[in-house]
């Protein structure tokens, strides 16, 4: 039945006409939402066809030319099997900014408050690095698509940026849960791990993520892929181990016993040692690598762990899980010392003996 008012001579109440008014533009409004999105979506598939057929064709008139101009320049048999040196040298590794409009943000992912003062540390970075400028004003724009655990972890660490801009769209998706490692292992080297790396950073660990609180599993599993060449113990693997073996507490993070018992369990020697420079110095002599839990300082701004592989010219040779730039630095034990909170020397016993 229609709301009637009899006061007014049977017209329908002002109240009912308001509320039929605002549901048929909330409609609209859903409409239009839903139409922009198809336009996105279809602008978005326009844009990949196009570059795929760019990089077609760009690759077609690339064979071209090399085939057009073997055949154009007579040979020389005497340097046919020549290769020259720099053919064979290593291929550089390209690092390609990423493509602000290839995030897809949208408001359905708008869930979360941030704290004001967190948000404002932000702008004042944004003004003063230039590079990072264009991505610290996307993840402004859109921090409401952000939680408060990676606008304070992009805070802390500026190294980051990329795998924080890119969480609202990849926190969603499937994450394979085996990688292969296998290139990155050097027998008699320690490979670099770090846990925000895309391929296992997304990935839960306990009640946080990898790359929030996996810096222990993640030096345990560098040290364990260095001493036994074993490269299927990735830090996936290792936060796994840690969790179902209870070395992980929710709101902490890894406890200390997954140096030591978590490391033998895993087939490892693993022993606590004195924190004090000799010691640490001694049993990298000694052949083993040294974990250490970090508190406050040059590599954390809370709790952490890093790895130290080699001791030369008075410093100490670091693989830290939290930093692509810390990692193969020398840091003399002056300058991190006072900030070592607990150490363990972990080696592989020698069957031969």
């Amino acid at each position: 039945m229609s709301e009637l008012n009899p006061l007014n001579g049977g017209k329908k109440s002002r109240v009912f006409e308001e509320r039929r008014r605002r549901e048929e533009q909330e409609r609209e409004r859903q409409r239009r939402a839903e139409r922009e999105r198809r336009r996105k979506k279809q602008k978005r598939r326009q844009i990949v066809l196009l570059s795929f057929i760019a990089v077609f064709l760009i690759v077609c008139t690339t064979l071209i030319a090399v085939n057009v101009k073997e055949l154009l320049q007579p040979k020389d048999r005497k340097t046919e099997n020549v290769v020259k040196e720099e053919e064979t040298t290593p291929q550089e590794v390209i690092s390609v900014d990423m493509d602000l409009k290839d995030i897809a943000i949208d408001e359905s992912m708008y869930l979360y408050d941030n704290d004001p003062e967190m948000l404002q540390q932000l702008r004042q970075r944004m003004y003063s690095n230039a590079e990072q400028k264009d991505k610290l004003e996307f993840i402004l724009d859109h921090q409401a698509a952000y939680p408060p655990e990676m606008i304070e972890f992009l805070v802390k660490y500026e190294e980051v940026i990329d795998f924080v801009l890119k969480y609202p769209v990849e926190i969603n998706k499937e994450h394979a849960t085996v990688v292969d490692v296998s290139g990155e292992y050097t027998k008699g080297k320690v490979p670099t791990f770090v846990q925000w790396d895309d391929r296992w950073g997304y990935l839960p660990y306990g009640d946080n993520i990898i790359a929030d609180s996996g810096c222990g599993p993640t030096c345990l599993s560098m040290a364990m892929v260095a001493l036994t060449g074993k490269t299927q113990y990735t830090p996936i693997v290792l936060c796994d181990f840690a969790e179902k073996n209870g070395y992980y507490v929710d709101g902490v993070g890894s406890s200390w016993d997954l140096m030591l018992g978590g490391a033998k369990k895993l087939g490892l020697e693993s022993s606590q040692i004195s924190i004090k420079e000799e010691s640490i110095k001694n049993t990298l002599e000694d052949g083993k690598l040294v974990i250490l839990s970090m508190g406050p300082g040059i590599f954390t701004k809370g709790g952490h762990f890093i790895l130290i592989y080699k001791y030369e010219n008075g410093k100490f040779y670091v693989k830290d899980p939290n930093s692509w730039e810390k990692s193969d630095q020398g840091f003399t034990y002056s300058q991190f010392g006072d900030q070592i909170k607990g150490g363990w020397g972990l080696y592989v016993k020698d069957k031969t003996k």
